[in-house]
């Protein structure tokens, strides 16, 4: 006699694997996890930046990507459209011009600071406070780009040789002795000869580009 409970258990074998078909792959960091620091820096960056700000940024989520993903833009912080920043009108802009290739004229380098000072000077002679100008690297390039301008640095092609020295040397004596020849002066004092040897210059001024 067989036992019904013994042939029940036999036939209780579940459902027969599939051979064929594509298998589902093992879920493996479905749902991630962060742990407690990474969370306590994410508020603490909303609480210095402000959620007002972080909003901002959801909605404007598209824009930020499509500008991440380009390559002239992905490190700027602020973005603006061309023609909305506050800069000089024209005429005082020319005058600015001027003034730098007078200075340049009477052999005057001029560096990218004294740009921005006479650009603040003048912001501030039309009522312009700082936060409204800052005069900054970007408005300095476009002056630069506007007007032909560039700063470039000298560089010496050559040395000069010993005889050039001695000829040079020469000549200073003589017309230190001119000099005092010329004002009757009995007592000369040797001092201090390193601003004659030596041109405490910047390295990089302003001058034209097709120069």
């Amino acid at each position: 006699m067989v036992d019904v409970h013994e042939e029940a258990q036999m036939r209780r074998k579940g459902r027969p694997p599939f051979k064929y078909g594509k298998k589902a792959h093992v879920r493996l960091f479905k749902n991630k996890t962060f742990d407690y620091h990474h969370r306590m820096n994410a508020i603490q960056r909303v609480a210095e930046v402000g959620i007002k700000k972080v909003y901002g940024w959801i909605k404007q989520k598209d824009r930020i990507q499509e500008m991440a993903i380009e390559t002239r833009t992905s490190r700027l912080k602020c973005a603006r459209s061309r023609g909305t920043g506050t800069t000089l009108p024209p005429t005082e802009e020319e005058q600015l011009v001027r003034r730098v290739l007078s200075m340049r004229k009477d052999d005057i380098p001029v560096t990218y600071h004294m740009l921005r000072v006479m650009a603040l000077e003048t912001a501030i002679d039309l009522g312009l406070t700082e936060d409204e100008f800052k005069a900054g690297w970007h408005r300095v390039r476009g002056f630069k780009r506007r007007h032909g301008l560039s700063l470039r640095a000298k560089t010496r092609t050559g040395q000069d040789s010993s005889q050039d020295s001695t000829d040079t040397l020469a000549d200073f004596s003589e017309r230190v002795l001119m000099c005092a020849m010329a004002n009757d002066v009995d007592v000369i004092y040797n001092a201090d000869q390193t601003a004659i040897n030596y041109e405490y210059l910047p390295s990089k001024n302003l001058n034209l580009t097709k120069d």
